[in-house]
């Protein structure tokens, strides 16, 4: 009452200033931009894919390989707690009021996981907790539509060294119909904005399409020309009745005979136990002699048997190259009981050759990695509004084709896991 008497006992030239100066202040209190680097307490190497975000508010960020991120708070969530989270890691809290904006924080996640040996003996089988969540792939994740906003990139290394080639950035809006539907078909993508990073050398050479005589993956099949759609057909739990890459094939059917499992260690999430299930298989591909060797993780759900996180990685050897083939890693996290995408990446392994003059494909090709990474950093599920036909893009054609009116600061205050050494 005492604050309401001496505002109305100020003159209308003094109210008004006052007025102002608080709403400047307000504005100003409104921009908090958390920016930070999230190690392991243990070992101090930095973690990637950790979650930062305040979950009321359907916004997060995920961290980059460095353990990087940027996370601008959104207005009306300033007096919230921002979660920070990683399976197998304690979760930890942070008031966004705490946080003096542009500063750069490092903070450490403690390791919550308790390691399962042979002596250990859980009385289901790992292979019938894999069994079950895939049958409850149905019930477990979104049928209705959904609008996912997230932020994609992809780039190009030479297998030896890390200088990033054609680093392609895009802000897309992609609308799922839902996982009764087909992804391919029926999923509609927005572009936001769509970006060459300039800390990057650019070479259009290697914008073309695999299959040709100059881009390919040896015993592989690519036809596909968008690399967006190359990483999202490469999601099984999405695809889970498709048939989506080699070993895993049709993930409803497939999955349990092509592969061995074993309990490696047992986490937990908001108080329910997560097993962590490693999962391996050896192929000999024939003659000539070439061999594939698998190794892969997959974290389930105790209650729900959701599927949070699958890791796949392929490892080959043949008689051209020895290495790494591709590595696929994706998480789904839960909201309001049902999983939606937080992160999908794959990296593969191709042959690239600048000259059209050698006889063989093979002959005088030079080994690079093609990573491809789509981070969602907004789930809306309610008062949706379908994407109209002339604001959707071409899942064939490479996203290089596209351009989208330039937003002036949009990247300044959007959630992505960017290189904060090529920000500052």
């Amino acid at each position: 009452m005492t604050i309401y008497k001496s505002v109305k006992n100020l003159s209308g030239l003094t109210f008004t200033c006052m007025l102002l100066t608080l709403t400047l202040l307000a504005g100003a209190q409104n921009k908090i931009d958390f920016k930070g680097r999230i190690l392991d307490k243990e070992t101090n190497k930095p973690l990637s894919f950790v979650s930062i975000g305040i979950p009321r508010s359907g916004t997060g960020v995920v961290t980059n390989e460095f353990g990087e991120f940027i996370y601008h708070v959104p207005q009306n969530f300033e007096y919230n707690k921002i979660q920070i989270s990683l399976l197998g890691y304690k979760k930890v809290q942070i008031n966004a009021t705490e946080i003096k904006s542009g500063d750069l924080i490092t903070i450490k996640l403690e390791p919550e996981i308790q390691m399962l040996n042979e002596v250990t003996v859980l009385v289901i089988p790992a292979v019938d907790i894999v069994s079950k969540a895939i049958q409850n792939i149905r019930k477990n994740y979104p049928r209705e539509k959904t609008l996912l906003y997230g932020y994609y990139r992809d780039y190009v290394s030479p297998t030896e060294t890390h200088n990033y080639i054609n680093l392609t950035e895009a802000a897309l809006i992609i609308e799922d119909k839902g996982f009764n539907t087909n992804d391919f078909y029926r999923t509609d993508v927005r572009l936001e904005q769509l970006r060459y990073n300039p800390g990057f050398e650019i070479d259009s050479t290697f914008n073309q399409a695999y299959g040709g005589r100059n881009k390919y993956i040896p015993d592989t099949d690519l036809t596909a020309t968008n690399e967006l759609s190359i990483l999202r057909a490469h999601n099984p739990i999405r695809n889970h009745n498709l048939k989506t890459f080699s070993f895993v094939d049709i993930f409803d059917i497939d999955f349990i005979s092509n592969h061995s499992f074993q309990y490696e260690s047992i986490t937990s999430v908001d108080s329910a136990k997560v097993f962590c299930i490693n999962f391996k298989k050896e192929v000999y591909a024939g003659n000539p002699s070439s061999e594939y060797f698998v190794d892969g993780q997959i974290f389930i759900h105790s209650q729900s048997f959701a599927i949070l996180k699958f890791t796949y990685t392929v490892a080959c050897s043949s008689p051209t190259y020895s290495g790494k083939f591709f590595d696929l890693k994706l998480e789904y996290k839960n909201i309001n009981d049902k999983y939606y995408l937080n992160y999908l990446s794959l990296i593969n392994y191709f042959e690239f050759k600048s000259t059209q003059l050698a006889d063989s494909i093979s002959e005088n090709s030079e080994p690079y990695f093609q990573y491809r990474e789509l981070f969602i950093n907004k789930i809306v599920t309610k008062h949706l509004e379908s994407l109209k036909s002339r604001e959707k893009i071409d899942k064939n054609s490479p996203l290089i084709k596209y351009t989208a009116p330039v937003i002036e600061g949009f990247w300044e205050n959007y959630n992505y896991p960017g290189n904060l050494k090529l920000l500052e």
